[in-house]
């Protein structure tokens, strides 16, 4: 990389990109490319799901969780333990999201029995 100063005391910065090959990492296989979108696919879920989550200090907790969970895996290059990782994955992403939206209703049902909708304690 090299640096030249302008009469403005602009740097104008020029890059040697033949040092900045990327053969330091081997390349995915079709395969490994494909998992890994499934992967990423799945932990933006998660992310998403945890948005629901009211509590700041549980969602913060949840997001420590299952990001040491995905980080757990995360040199795991047999194809067919990612598969099985990701259909755990998504069994425990499903009862994470009953268990919210169930928290969620029964938090709306609260609300309107006590808070006063139609019908509710203190009407009448």
């Amino acid at each position: 990389m090299n640096a030249t100063q302008t009469k403005f005391g602009i740097h104008h910065i020029r890059l040697d990109l033949r040092s900045y090959t990327t053969n330091s990492k081997p390349s995915m296989s079709f395969q490994q490319f494909i998992q890994r979108g499934k992967v990423l696919t799945m932990y933006r879920k998660y992310m998403r799901l945890l948005n629901r989550i009211p509590e700041k200090s549980t969602r913060k907790e949840m997001r420590e969780w299952i990001r040491a969970d995905f980080d757990r895996y995360k040199g795991e290059a047999d194809p067919q333990r990612i598969d099985i990782l990701l259909a755990q994955a998504s069994r425990q992403f499903k009862e994470m999201q009953s268990s919210i939206w169930n928290a969620q209703s029964k938090r709306s049902v609260i609300t309107r029995i006590v808070g006063g909708g139609s019908g509710g304690i203190g009407r009448g």
